[in-house]
Formats: structure tokens, C-alpha cells, sequence
């Protein structure tokens, strides 16, 4: 309801970009909730699929691509929902097996993953600041 409003004051000529950043939004939450649900499972191999090689390599590809074909900002705020949406299909397609067996099958903390939750905590720390800082 607001997207002429907010167009008009950052003074783009349409609100399409408005739009395409509120979906690109949701599906950035949605995709929060399939990576936690990776990292509750502690499927890491599927977290790191789904989470950095897909969504932020496929943001950076979309980005320049939708630049370069000349959708100026459209392309740059697309990226964002292209990249998110794949990424969260991706994620889910990863974790279907799981979610099919319902409560079933638990998965069980495993004790020689204690010494590397710091180092990893430090590295996701690190990895999510370059995407982040702008």
C-alpha cells in the first residue's frame, strides 16, 4: 500500500523495485528458516549448499547479469529474489527426506562436534560480515 510513497521519496520513476525488494524480503526470511532448520539437523554439508553457494554466489551472478542485460536498480533489487527464492527451493529439496519422516527419526547431538562449534561460530561470523557491511 505504501510502495508509491516510498518510491516517490528515494525518487524512482515506478514502484516496481519497491515491490521486488518486499518479496525479495520474505523469501530472505523464508530461506532463514530452512537454514536454521539445516543447522538444527546439523546437515552442514546441505547448510553450506544452500546457505552460501547458492544464495551468495547466485546474488553476485544474478546481480551483474541483471545489471549487464540493463535493468539497472530492477536488476540489482532481483538478483536479491532470484537468488533468495533458488536458494530456499534448493534448501528445502535438500531437507525433504527429513521433512517427509516427520518426528520419527531424531537426530542426536553429536558429542565430536563440541570442539569446532566455537571456530565455526567464528567463521560464520566472518563469512556473513562482507555480505553485510554495505
Amino acid at each position: 500500500m505504501a510502495a508509491q510513497y516510498i518510491a516517490s521519496f528515494f525518487h524512482l520513476s515506478s514502484a516496481g523495485a519497491v515491490f521486488i525488494l518486499g518479496f525479495s524480503l520474505s523469501t530472505a526470511l523464508l530461506l532463514d528458516v530452512v537454514l536454521g532448520l539445516h543447522q538444527g539437523l546439523q546437515r552442514f554439508r546441505d547448510l553450506g549448499i544452500s546457505g552460501y553457494l547458492t544464495s551468495q554466489g547466485l546474488k553476485v551472478l544474478f546481480g551483474v547479469a541483471f545489471v549487464w542485460i540493463g535493468w539497472d536498480l530492477s536488476g540489482a533489487v532481483g538478483a536479491l529474489l532470484a537468488s533468495t527464492a533458488i536458494a530456499t527451493v534448493v534448501g528445502l529439496a535438500l531437507v525433504r527426506k527429513q521433512l517427509a519422516s516427520g518426528a520419527h527419526n531424531p537426530v542426536r547431538y553429536n558429542p565430536k562436534l563440541g570442539p569446532i562449534l566455537i571456530p565455526t561460530l567464528i567463521l560464520a561470523v566472518f563469512m556473513a560480515m562482507p555480505t553485510s557491511v554495505d
